[in-house]
């Protein structure tokens, strides 16, 4: 991945941490949203953008909070 693939996905991954923080406001602070979608992400072959996107998109469809989504996925 060159240089602009690395800023476009970081751009990805900061928008769905935002999005996560709209759709739940209690959801864990930025660094803790982060390093537990890094460790998602490194345990599954998946991007954090790719992972977070999908933490948002649950929390919208099934109307969990944050925390459940991502103690779900980390399981």
């Amino acid at each position: 991945m060159g240089l602009i693939g690395m800023i476009e996905e970081a751009v990805r991954f900061d928008e769905s941490l935002l999005r996560i923080r709209v759709y739940d406001a209690a959801a864990p602070e930025e660094k803790e949203l982060k390093r537990r979608i890094n460790r998602i992400a490194a345990r599954t072959g998946g991007t954090c953008a790719g992972i977070a996107a999908r933490v948002a998109s649950k929390i919208i469809e099934t109307g969990k909070t944050a925390e459940t989504v991502i103690s779900e996925m980390e399981e």
